[in-house]
């Protein structure tokens, strides 16, 4: 059986040495439903540090801004928490929910982004999943190449959520979209 642990970060950048500063993540089971409940942190970091990166990605400084991670990040006394404690609370739902011997599937919307920028900063997430991803991009850009007219692809839509960039509500709707996905096709066998 396969699991799959949704995972989704939100960061400074996309190089090396960017930050991480949100995560969520959660446990499913083979059939796409919860088994741990999603759940988000935004990381402890340094407040010159987030904004001296920000500050080189115009980009991200704007999305984060606008979508209130920046301020979450930044704000005297605010709820952060080490990236290590949150991976350590990934382990431990591993440990307890997946079958002994068996890994689960990093899983999430360009997931390769998030491996690679987590075991920069620590190696635990590696070591606790399988070697595949389940990468829901895949999915979208699978539907995309499909010569279909726009009724059949719409089946196929889950609709944005309100929180656009920030870590929980990318993950849930990378999960809405690959239990959709499921649907749909069990529906054309």
């Amino acid at each position: 059986m396969t699991y799959f642990l949704p995972v989704d970060i939100e960061t400074t950048g996309l190089i090396d040495d960017d930050l991480i500063l949100e995560v969520a993540w959660g446990l499913l089971g083979p059939d796409l439903e919860e088994i741990v409940p999603i759940q988000s942190a935004v990381i402890a970091n340094k407040r010159d540090d987030v904004i001296a990166l920000l500050e080189r990605s115009p980009f991200a400084y704007e999305m984060h801004e606008q979508n209130g991670l920046l301020l979450d990040a930044i704000r005297p006394g605010g709820p952060r928490r080490s990236l290590h404690s949150v991976v350590a609370d990934m382990q431990i739902a591993v440990n307890n929910r997946v079958p002994l011997g068996e890994k689960p599937y990093l899983f999430g919307s360009s997931v390769e982004f998030d491996r690679r920028m987590l075991a920069r900063k620590t190696s635990q997430v590696d070591d606790m999943v399988h070697y595949r991803n389940f990468d829901v991009r895949t999915l979208q850009e699978t539907v995309a190449s499909l010569p279909l007219v726009p009724e059949q692809v719409a089946r196929f839509d889950v609709p944005d959520t309100d929180q656009a960039h920030r870590a929980a509500s990318d993950i849930e709707w990378s999960i809405q979209y690959a239990r959709n996905f499921r649907l749909v096709m069990a529906a054309s066998l």
